[in-house]
Parts: C-alpha cells; structure tokens; sequence
C-alpha cells in the first residue's frame, strides 16, 4: 500500500510529468531498502557461516 500511496504523490508533485514523478516516486521509496539489504548481504554470509548461528 505504501508504495501505490508515494507513487500517487509522486505524480501530484510532478503535474507537467506525472509519470516521471511516479517513478521518482516508486524508486525513492525501495531504494534505500535495497542498498540496506546489499550493504548487509556480506556479514549475513559470514554470520550463517558461524557454527554458534546455526541450528
């Protein structure tokens, strides 16, 4: 719900492109998650590894 909702607004704050203003929109709201979730991939890895972590 949350990524239709600043697709919306993306749109509204864009009214001369409103489709470039929902996908600026769209990839402001999943990007920061995505980098997160890259950033972190490596110790994941690594913590998976460990004989403490598995069960």
């Amino acid at each position: 719900m949350c990524s239709v909702r600043t697709t919306y607004l993306g749109m509204l704050a864009n009214p001369e492109h409103p489709v470039l203003g929902a996908l600026i929109g769209w990839i402001a709201i999943f990007t920061p998650g995505l980098i997160l979730k890259f950033a972190l991939l490596p110790f994941y890895v690594k913590l998976r590894e460990k004989h403490v972590t598995r069960y």
